[in-house]
C-alpha cells in the first residue's frame, strides 16, 4: 500500500511539470549515423543474449538426461 501512495505523490509532481517542459523535450533532427550505429550495437545485444539463452537451454537440457 505504501508503494501505491508514493507513486500517487510522485504523479501528482511529476506530470505537471512534466506537461509544462515538454515543448522542450521534443526530439531534434540528429545525425544518421548515430541512428544507424544504436540499431546495430542494439541488435548485436539482442543476438548475444539470445545465444546466452539458447547456451543455458541447451546445457540445462544435456545435464537433465
Amino acid at each position: 500500500m505504501g508503494w501505491g501512495i508514493v507513486m500517487q505523490g510522485i504523479f501528482i509532481v511529476a506530470y505537471p511539470l512534466y506537461l509544462t517542459t515538454r515543448n522542450s523535450l521534443k526530439t531534434q533532427e540528429g545525425e544518421k549515423a548515430w541512428y544507424i550505429l544504436t540499431i546495430i550495437f542494439g541488435s548485436l545485444t539482442f543476438v548475444a543474449a539470445a545465444f546466452k539463452i539458447f547456451e543455458i537451454i541447451t546445457r540445462t537440457a544435456l545435464q537433465a538426461n
